[in-house]
Formats: C-alpha cells, structure tokens, sequence
C-alpha cells in the first residue's frame, strides 16, 4: 500500500529486494518459517515472487487473509482505502 502510494506499484507487483534469510532476520524468525509462509502464500495462489519482484495476485483474498485494515496508514483515494475510513484522526469526513 505505500509503495502504491507513492507510484512504485506496476500491475500489482514491486521490487522485492530481501532475502528470506533477511526477512527472518528482520522479523525474529526462522528461514524455515519464512519459507513455508512464503510457499504458503504462492500454494494459494496470493503471491508470485521471481527475479526479485512481489506480485501480489489477489489483493482482496491477501487482505482477508492476513486479517488486513490499513486504517492505520491513513491512505486516502487509493483503491485500497476507497472502502474504510481512512481519515486523519480529529479530521471530518468528506463527502
């Protein structure tokens, strides 16, 4: 979502730069767990990941999987926030 925000996102899919041993170094896991995780993802058809570029395949299924709000974020006009609240807190709604 923030890479869509700022246009770093071409047809679902961005650069991915890290390893899987980067990613559990940096989330304090294991590389096996990293790797199942990720096999899990591309098994159900969520995820492509080759040559270092992340496609995400079904961004709605993705959300829903991961239990996903980007409430927090506070994104609007992007089509992942067209159908929450994104709205600075204290800010009112536009209509």
């Amino acid at each position: 979502m923030r890479l869509e925000a700022v246009g770093r996102v071409t047809d679902n899919g961005y650069a991915f730069p890290l390893t899987q041993t980067q990613i559990a170094d940096m989330m304090g896991l294991s590389d096996v767990h990293v790797n199942r995780t990720l096999r899990e993802l591309r098994v159900l058809g969520l995820i492509h990941l080759k040559r270092r570029v992340l496609t995400i395949l079904d961004v709605e299924r993705l959300q829903a999987f991961c239990d996903f709000t980007p409430n927090y974020l506070h994104l609007r006009s992007t089509r992942w926030g067209d159908r929450r609240d994104l709205s600075w807190p204290g800010q009112a709604q536009e209509s």
